[in-house]
């Protein structure tokens, strides 16, 4: 199966907008302050 092949899928184009829904609400209720602890993350 080729990506050409997903893109006109009207089912894979749902999954990805209720996945970005979704997951912009879920970010609003965790905390990433744990990341601070890596020098990556840090302010």
């Amino acid at each position: 199966m080729s990506t050409a092949t997903l893109q006109g899928d009207p089912l894979v184009e749902s999954f990805f907008d209720r996945v970005a829904t979704e997951t912009l609400a879920l970010f609003d209720h965790l905390s990433f302050e744990f990341l601070e602890g890596f020098d990556a993350f840090a302010p």
